[in-house]
């Protein structure tokens, strides 16, 4: 009885091996190849997800920064309702609503980053190379603006006349003398506003305009928007785009404003200039300023956007031409070319310096100098002058220098070389000046031109990023 139970057990044993057997083949041992290939196909499955989260990161940062902008222009807007109290409680609403929603993508931006510091903790080839993309895109969104609009087609509402064509006004012609140079573009007035527009090919982030108005008749381009658009309007009239700044008033005869986007640069391919109603539009030149980098395939994080950190703080200079060209000029926001004496003049303007006249800015503390904008002047005084043919060259062989002591107060004070322009600069000229080892850090901007010549600065902006360092006063 014993033998047979064995005997039925073994056979019933070798049936279950072998119907397990050609159900579950004999696992065979991986060769290298194969799980050299397995771990690639792992580390490229970590690298999309952590490419992923930081493109999500970047977009939170985004968010983060437009609230933060809205809930300052809100609580500023409160200080202005006493008399309203209605309307002082539907902004203290909106202004409660946007705080929490700060708060969720504040708190989703944490914890998306700590997710991607994990998962960048088990894959060092893919932290190494996204450290690498990361440090690309920083340096080209610290990169000096540049005019994406120069030459791109141009359309307007209507064209006065043959000589007013819209390409006019994106030719490189700052030229604000339209009966002498036919360099301005002019469409006729509308009852809804007469508009200009260029297309800038592909997306950018625009971060500001420059507009050069015309000299005689110059109080017809008022109180108008610029606008930023992701699709062209001229096909669809519900399509109001973004604005990127109102200038209210009139301009200002010859005058060139430079006017930076208020909520921050905006993302777009169209950009419009929208006059007042029942008015000529002209426009002599029209200078779309954006960041280096296609807008279409990348972002730049808000921190890491140098900013003009220049206006409203205190220019000093060497020596004063005239009392008309006081060194707060270049800080005035106003880049038209002319230092005249007796006519407009909003120029920065010093005496022929025997050692090297120069300008300086004090930023109120240190910060990270990754650029500087110059405007240079124009001749514009008229052939009488016998060397009109070098007014506007007179900046040339100059260097841009930082400071983090005074150097008006210790003249032994250490600089850093930010940068050497050899030659001259052309006239109305305006030029963007890269520092060239990298940011320098300072609190005190100067610029000194070649010895024994006048220094003539129309507008000076300082793009920088925080310092790291306290300044000294």
């Amino acid at each position: 009885m014993f033998r047979h139970v064995i005997v039925v057990l073994l056979t019933w044993s070798i049936i279950l091996g072998s119907v397990l057997a050609g159900r579950m083949p004999d696992p065979q041992p991986q060769t290298k190849e194969e799980k050299k290939a397995a771990n690639a196909a792992a580390r490229a499955e970590r690298e999309q997800k952590r490419l992923e989260m930081r493109k999500e990161i970047q977009e939170l940062k985004e968010m983060n920064r437009n609230l933060t902008k809205q809930l300052n222009e809100k609580t500023k807007l409160l200080k202005k309702c006493d008399k309203n109290p209605a309307a002082a409680g539907a902004d203290q609403d909106e202004l409660n609503t946007l705080k929490d929603q700060l708060a969720a993508v504040q708190a989703q931006n944490q914890k998306l980053t700590a997710d991607l510091q994990q998962c960048g903790n088990t894959d060092s080839e893919g932290v190494e190379a996204a450290a690498s993309a990361a440090e690309d895109l920083k340096e080209k969104c610290q990169a000096p603006l540049r005019n994406v609009g120069l030459n791109k087609h141009a359309t307007q509402s209507s064209t006065y006349d043959s000589t007013s064509a819209a390409q006019k006004a994106v030719d490189g012609n700052r030229s604000p003398n339209r009966l002498l140079t036919f360099s301005c573009s002019i469409a006729n007035p509308s009852a809804q506003g007469a508009w200009w527009q260029v297309d800038l090919g592909g997306l950018y982030f625009v971060d500001s305009v420059f507009i050069t108005n015309r000299n005689g008749f110059s109080d017809e381009t008022r109180d108008y928007d610029v606008r930023v658009y992701t699709e062209d309007p001229t096909s669809n009239a519900a399509n109001t785009g973004t604005l990127c700044f109102h200038y209210d008033g009139e301009m200002r005869s010859k005058e060139t404003a430079r006017l930076t986007c208020q909520s921050g640069p905006i993302k777009g391919r169209y950009v419009r200039v929208i006059n007042s109603p029942n008015s000529h539009l002209t426009l002599c030149e029209v200078q779309v300023m954006a960041l280096g980098i296609d807008a279409a395939s990348e972002t730049c994080p808000a921190d890491e956007i140098p900013e003009n950190v220049a206006p409203g703080k205190t220019a000093t200079m060497s020596s004063i031409f005239h009392a008309v060209h006081k060194a707060s000029n270049a800080l005035d926001n106003n880049f038209s070319p002319y230092a005249g004496i007796f006519t407009y003049s909003s120029c920065a303007h010093t005496g022929k310096d025997a050692e090297g006249p120069w300008w300086q800015v004090d930023l109120g503390k240190n910060y990270k100098v990754h650029y500087v904008v110059i405007g240079n002047r124009n001749d514009g005084l008229g052939k009488r002058l016998k060397d009109v043919s070098t007014k506007g060259k007179r900046l040339k062989d100059f260097s841009i220098k930082v400071y983090k002591e005074n150097p008006s107060i210790n003249p032994n004070a250490a600089a850093t070389l930010c940068k050497f322009h050899p030659g001259s600069v052309d006239d109305a000229a305006i030029i963007s000046l890269t520092c060239e080892d990298g940011p320098a850090e300072g609190r005190y901007v100067r610029i000194t031109n070649a010895p024994g010549e006048h220094l003539q600065l129309c507008e000076v902006e300082v793009y920088a990023t925080e310092g790291s360092n306290p300044s000294p006063a």
